[in-house]
């Protein structure tokens, strides 16, 4: 009855730590960063099948740089582009 017992505690335990590694996590990290939850899960599992716990870790730094790298390069497109319409010659 105890080694029973101590099974299902040790199954309950894993389940508990897969759910909070593998979903919980990642939607934390994705809303205190302000990026797509679904972007970081899949990019953290895509990186844990080619470069392993080591991808995981530097996934998350790889995706906030292209988010800000995105955010930047949309920003000054669409001040160009305001620039251009209000006839300002120098985007300033």
């Amino acid at each position: 009855m105890v080694q029973y017992l101590a099974d299902w505690v040790a199954v309950i335990y894993l389940a508990i730590q897969e759910l909070e590694n593998n979903v919980i996590s990642p939607l934390i990290m994705a809303g205190r960063l302000k990026l797509n939850s679904v972007a970081v899960i899949f990019s953290m599992l895509l990186s844990v099948a080619v470069f392993g716990i080591l991808g995981v870790l530097v996934i998350v730094v790889i995706n906030m740089f292209a988010h800000i790298r995105q955010a930047k390069k949309y920003t000054s497109v669409s001040n160009r582009d305001a620039s251009k319409a209000s006839g300002d010659r120098y985007g300033s």
